[in-house]
């Protein structure tokens, strides 16, 4: 959603784990808003497009490593 997207599909979600997962969804998703301080779930759509980069553009001198503790 903070890419942009309106609408999410869940098919596989409610096969492995039955209708409730709709109602979870909405209930964790209603808490993130609140917690965030969004008063509707329209001011975040979009939110993270400006941080989107070609693959041109990304910093590839840069290495991850992971680290196991």
């Amino acid at each position: 959603m903070a890419l942009g997207c309106r609408n999410l599909q869940m098919t596989t979600s409610v096969m492995q784990y039955g209708y409730r997962i709709v109602e979870d969804m909405i209930s964790g998703l209603s808490h993130y808003l609140d917690e965030q301080g969004f008063d509707s779930l329209d001011q975040m759509v979009g939110l993270a497009l400006d941080n989107i980069v070609s693959a041109e553009n990304l910093d590839r001198t840069q290495n991850t490593f992971s680290r196991y503790f």
